[in-house]
């Protein structure tokens, strides 16, 4: 199992045949106050597995780490996922996709953060985010 994409972005949808639509995908924010709140962000997972993974369920943990790597926030914890057994081209791993909506989302400071996804546990991918300090 692997993990295609991580994004984060301002908004994103999932059709209902599986297509992902991403708008305006940003790994970084400048702010003139602390805590930094974003009113809403989306993260966007595709996670691709071999075709004797189709129909076993999985647990999915996402996690925001600071740059001391304390975790500052749990965004999802303990969700359950299944690779459908069909595939749509034969030959293509079977793929799921994810788009977690977040509201309100605070970062206490300026920094590096880091969005990481554990499947099952186990590390799969992660993705930094930057809040800087802008002068007023």
């Amino acid at each position: 199992m692997n993990v295609d994409a991580i994004l984060l972005s301002e908004a994103a949808t999932l059709s209902v045949d599986n297509r992902l639509s991403v708008l305006n995908v940003f790994n970084a924010m400048a702010t003139t106050q602390f805590p930094a709140t974003l009113p809403f962000m989306a993260l966007s997972l595709i996670v691709h597995a071999h075709h004797s993974e189709g129909g076993t369920t999985h647990k999915l943990d996402i996690k925001v780490l600071n740059e001391k790597r304390e975790i500052v926030a749990e965004v999802m914890k303990g969700f359950s996922f299944v690779f459908s057994d069909k595939t749509p081209t034969p030959g293509v791993p079977l793929r799921y996709t994810l788009v977690h909506g977040m509201m309100n989302v605070q970062f206490a400071a300026p920094g590096s953060y880091a969005f990481e996804v554990f499947i099952d546990g186990t590390y799969a991918a992660g993705t930094a985010f930057h809040v800087g300090q802008s002068a007023s």
